[in-house]
């Protein structure tokens, strides 16, 4: 079944008071050239207290956006290469965020309030680009979708060049203060970009993206399972984890078990090398692909085997022996490929706020509150994948808190230029996972009068990244919900396997 969204008004929403008129230069972080892209969500609010004037929920928040865009007069401006060197800047030109407003023919009930499979397309519920401006060159786009029940969605794009995730979401609860009828929001912003380390830095080559053919899965897991696992991690080792460190330790586990069990996940794109050139797909193809593979090298392997060592005087074998020899080495191949898959390194990499490490100095406090720029660091951890997949779940939640608590160290050694690699110039290939945390950016808190959200969707997928993203499942359900694009259609049975295995586990 069909539900139509129209949108019905298009148009900036500047500062509803005069701004400064200027160019702010950004942190080496807000710079990293992998920051400039679209983060995309919906936020889901189902008709609740009705806002104290009866004003549809569009025409309040449209309002409170203006006033924010004061504060937060960057959020008004444009992206522009700045002065010396080009790099990039924000132009605090006044000119306005992007603002759509729409409705919808059917009520949040009916689209299941937007739960996974959606019924109505992201596309009809995100905003439409501003015409004439580049997307990544507007910080904030903005669209009020409102239902027939009362309830309404807001479609957010935001360029994350200009504030991390706990930045946008201090950003958004500012509009949302001011929906209420707030005097001025509950955290005021800081800019201060010129407070974030800048360590020199070596050049280095642009990140090589390889497009992956990703597949979705989502999936629930209760707070009654993560508190178990919890429990046995702090009867293993003296310490407490969090929910986030077992969605991650049990995310990066099932797709290293994925990965391991199909032998490579590269597939037909390597070939597995033991002495002669061995076809390799029936241990690498599936399917159908697997009734295509070639036959037949051992014969020329012997005969040529043989000759060399008739060449060189050697005792001379029979073609019988030397065909035992080649079959014995074809013989190992199975149990070669699965001890390479099993060596291999695997990684999972995440976000970890900075603020308490970076921000330094007289009102470094009040700094680290009310900042809204990147302020963050990659924190990676490594393994075997024969590690990783092996291991219990438990030692899984150590290596993650392990490269947890290297943070503090790391920053260090960062800010003074320590790295000979800078770390946020990140490789991105299938062996990798990053996972992003979206339960503790605020957006959870945003309250336009209407009450907190029931459901916040994000979309911050990459077709070059296997991503995982931890959030929370549409109220009252708790728990935490695992959404991915990390595994292609050869791994995704096997992923999804263990991942519906690990929630259904007592």
């Amino acid at each position: 079944m069909g539900f139509t969204v129209t949108r019905t008004s298009r148009s900036l929403v500047a500062p509803s008071s005069p701004t400064p008129a200027e160019t702010l230069p950004l942190s080496v972080i807000d710079r990293v050239a992998g920051l400039r892209h679209l983060v995309r969500s919906l936020h889901v609010f189902e008709a609740g207290g009705r806002n104290g004037g009866g004003e549809p929920a569009r025409v309040v928040i449209r309002e409170a956006l203006g006033k924010a865009l004061v504060e937060y007069h960057p959020f008004a401006g444009r992206f522009v290469e700045g002065d010396g060197g080009g790099e990039v800047a924000v132009a605090c030109t006044g000119e306005g965020a992007w603002f759509v407003e729409a409705t919808a023919a059917c009520s949040l009930e009916e689209v299941k309030l937007l739960d996974h499979p959606m019924v109505i397309p992201k596309e009809e519920l995100l905003p439409e680009p501003a015409p004439d401006v580049q997307p990544l060159d507007i910080p904030l786009m903005m669209q009020v979708t409102e239902f027939t029940c009362g309830g309404f969605v807001v479609g957010l794009i935001s360029v994350h060049t200009i504030a991390d995730g706990l930045g946008a979401g201090q950003f958004i609860n500012a509009v949302a203060d001011y929906a209420r009828g707030l005097a001025k929001p509950r955290v005021s912003p800081v800019w201060a970009r010129d407070a974030i380390p800048d360590p020199p830095r070596m050049p280095a080559p642009p990140p090589r993206l390889e497009l992956l053919d990703l597949r979705y899965f989502t999936v629930d897991l209760s707070p009654d399972h993560i508190a178990k696992v919890k429990s046995a991690f702090f009867e293993s080792t003296g310490h407490r984890c969090s929910a986030f460190d077992v969605c991650v330790a049990k995310t990066w586990q099932a797709r290293t078990r994925a990965l391991v069990a199909a032998g490579d996940d590269d597939q037909e794109r390597r070939t597995v090398r033991v002495c002669f050139f061995a076809n390799t797909r029936h241990l690498m193809l599936k399917g159908d692909a697997r009734r295509r593979r070639r036959r037949g090298s051992t014969a020329t392997a012997s005969t040529r085997w043989r000759r060399r060592r008739a060449a060189a005087r050697w005792p001379a074998p029979t073609i019988v022996d030397v065909v035992r020899i080649v079959r014995d080495a074809k013989a190992r191949l199975a149990a070669d490929v699965a001890r390479w898959a099993e060596r291999r390194t695997v990684r999972v990499c995440f976000f970890a706020n900075t603020r308490h490490l970076m921000l330094k100095g007289d009102g470094a406090a009040a700094a680290a509150t009310g900042f809204y720029g990147n302020c963050f660091y990659p924190v990676a951890a490594a393994a075997s994948g024969g590690e990783v997949a092996g291991a219990d779940i438990v030692d899984v939640v150590r290596i993650v808190r392990d490269a947890k608590a290297r943070l503090a160290a790391d920053v260090a050694r960062w800010a003074v230029g320590g790295f000979e690699e800078d770390p946020y110039e990140l490789t991105f290939t299938y062996d990798s996972l990053f996972v992003s945390d979206w339960t503790r950016l605020g957006f959870l808190d945003a309250d336009y009068g209407w009450g907190t959200p029931s459901h916040v969707v994000p979309f911050s997928y990459h077709p070059f990244m296997a991503v995982a993203v931890i959030g929370a499942p549409p109220a009252p359900k708790l728990g935490s919900r695992v959404m991915t694009m990390c595994v292609e259609e050869a791994h995704l049975p096997e992923f999804r396997d263990q991942m519906n295995a690990f929630a259904a586990a007592n």
